[in-house]
């Protein structure tokens, strides 16, 4: 049994996505800011177990990752292991002297994505991405289900203008292959899509752009 509660004024600050295409399933966990909580009405509430979904009703799995494009090509498609894309913002809640302990206003800063990569270093391209200090797009797209089906899915990020200096590029040669780990960052672009990120997602239902 579970007291109910409510918060209000919620404002989603930060947002990761992770996959790896060795293993298991595509997962994100999101932070939040927001006011305090208000108990709903009745004491209690009883809620339903949540049964664990088996392999069949995973929405995507790390392998059903496609990479669509990196510096306006393709030729990493093969190479990508696995990513995690970080999506910040500031949050700031402002209270005034109204006689409330509730803010009255939410301010709510640029967004900030970096995103860090994995690739099989078989090649110089990604190493080459990082030593030029190279400024292209970025794009890999999570789809289940034939694209003509009804219950396809897919989830697209595409990076206009991905910087892939922000951070050092580190070689590991413990295993039987070398890889490359690199770290980058979405910028503001003056021309076409001003955002450092733009997200599509498709279900069987409709279709959704931000």
């Amino acid at each position: 049994q579970q007291r109910k509660f409510r918060y209000i004024g919620m404002r989603v600050n930060t947002f990761t996505l992770r996959f790896s295409t060795a293993e298991g399933a595509a997962t994100y966990s999101a932070g939040m800011i927001g006011q305090r909580a208000d108990v709903l009405g009745g004491s209690y509430y009883s809620g339903t177990a949540v049964v664990p979904a088996d392999a069949s009703t995973i929405l995507w799995r790390g392998w059903q990752c496609t990479l669509d494009g990196i510096n306006s090509g393709t030729t990493a498609q093969a190479r990508m292991i696995d990513a995690e894309v970080t999506i910040n913002r500031e949050v700031a809640l402002v209270y005034t002297a109204n006689g409330l302990q509730s803010a009255t206003a939410s301010w709510m800063g640029p967004l900030e994505v970096t995103a860090r990569a994995t690739f099989d270093y078989s090649a110089d391209t990604e190493m080459d991405l990082f030593r030029n200090k190279t400024q292209g797009n970025f794009a890999f797209t999570l789809a289940s289900g034939a694209s003509s089906a009804t219950g396809y899915k897919a989830l697209q990020f595409s990076f206009p203008k991905f910087d892939w200096g922000d951070g050092p590029a580190e070689i590991n040669r413990s295993g039987v292959h070398q890889t490359l780990a690199l770290s980058g960052r979405g910028l503001y672009n003056r021309t076409g899509s001003n955002g450092p990120v733009i997200i599509n997602l498709s279900n069987a239902r409709s279709n959704y752009s931000t």
